[in-house]
């Protein structure tokens, strides 16, 4: 009757860790399944089914779910039905997940999602996704774009918003993410080649806060094309790269600018 199970799996005991996925919502008789937690390591097992562990929990009600997928295996696409779930309250999913939202999703209960460098299967998925949770979340919606995987792990969002609703999402340049930009309120860019990101047609209708660390003179066109299609934007922080320190749970800077 726990309504609380976590799995954690490093490659050394794979063949028990995929015996618990298998059989242990079966055995779980808790009336709501509270909390969720899969994490695979790169030697995990690749035939682990993750995708029906999701719709299993959907069905038991989760409410809070994180899926770290860290194998070398083929991503992971949860089914379709999950994303109806209507007693989900708190999301997280990691790295190897494809993301394909069908047009019937809706997550009413939705209020803090998070996504580390998942893949979105088009560019519709991010803004699907985004439009499912509840209005609470959608009041702060947080991007950073970059090529640098400072950490192994991704639990440290730079806003920092804890608990409080809210979707916050850490993807590459080369993500599918340009039709989600209209819904974006805070917007982190730190990038090493200032041609790898264009923003032109963009219009970043409800950001208020943009975080830019230029690498060179050349991203004066992306600052330009960002603050020119952001009627909404309040607070712009320039940092200086050489100036910026990053330490697990700490974040340092020097030099802000605000308008």
């Amino acid at each position: 009757m726990v309504p609380k199970l976590e799995y954690k799996d490093t490659g050394d005991k794979f063949k028990s860790i995929k015996r618990f996925l298998d059989k242990s919502l079966e055995l779980h008789k808790a009336p709501v399944l509270e909390n969720l937690r899969i994490q695979l390591g790169e030697k995990s097992p690749s035939d682990v089914d993750v995708g029906k562990v999701a719709a299993n929990a959907a069905d038991r009600f989760v409410r809070k779910l994180e899926l770290e997928l860290l194998w070398t295996a083929e991503p992971i696409s949860l089914p379709k039905s999950f994303y109806t779930c209507k007693t989900i309250v708190e999301l997280t999913l990691t790295n190897k997940i494809l993301i394909e939202v069908p047009c019937s999703a809706c997550l009413p209960s939705l209020k803090v999602l998070r996504l580390y460098y998942v893949i979105f299967k088009d560019e519709d998925s991010m803004e699907r996704l985004f439009s499912s949770c509840s209005a609470l979340a959608r009041l702060n919606v947080y991007l950073r774009i970059t090529d640098y995987l400072i950490y192994q792990s991704f639990p440290v969002d730079t806003f920092r918003f804890d608990h409080r609703p809210h979707i916050s999402v850490f993807c590459n340049t080369d993500d599918k993410f340009h039709r989600a930009i209209p819904l974006v309120t805070f917007l982190h860019l730190r990038l090493p080649d200032p041609m790898a990101l264009n923003f032109s047609g963009n219009t970043c209708s409800r950001l208020q806060s943009f975080l830019f660390f230029p690498s060179c003179h050349l991203w004066l066109d992306q600052l330009s094309q960002v603050l020119n299609n952001s009627p909404k934007l309040i607070s712009l922080c320039i940092f200086s790269v050489n100036e910026v320190e990053y330490q697990p749970g700490l974040f340092h800077c020097h030099g802000t600018n605000h308008v």
